[in-house]
């Protein structure tokens, strides 16, 4: 994850939903990256929803409270289901950082400006 983070304010964190080992190598993937000074937005993706899921709801649900988590899709790459929804939303949480990431750059620089020393004739 460290190699990647320059600029990175989303990341897709997908996980295979028919191998409960799966969520284990995300975990260690989420562990890494919160080694980072970087803050990211996490969008989990359980994929391989044309097949049977080996996670339970409750599961998956445990998993997005623990790391704080709000944005779940289950998709098929096989089927194309969900895919664009996903990018969709991928791309709505983008704007919305990078939003809300420019009003805190501009409150801070009105901050930072110095006040006006006025002059007298």
């Amino acid at each position: 994850m460290r190699r990647y983070h320059k600029n990175t304010i989303v990341v897709l964190v997908v996980f295979d939903l028919n191998n409960p080992e799966s969520l284990k190598q995300v975990y260690v993937l989420l562990t890494e990256a919160q080694q980072t000074e970087h803050k990211y937005k996490y969008i989990l993706v359980g994929n391989k929803s044309d097949l049977e899921k080996q996670y339970s709801n409750d599961d998956i649900e445990a998993f997005k409270n623990a790391w704080d988590i709000e944005v779940y899709f289950e998709v098929s790459a096989k089927t194309n289901n969900n895919i664009q929804e996903l990018l969709q939303q991928a791309a709505r949480e983008v704007v919305k950082i990078n939003q809300q990431n420019e009003k805190q750059q501009q409150n801070e620089s009105l901050l930072l400006k110095p006040k006006s020393k006025g002059f007298c004739c």
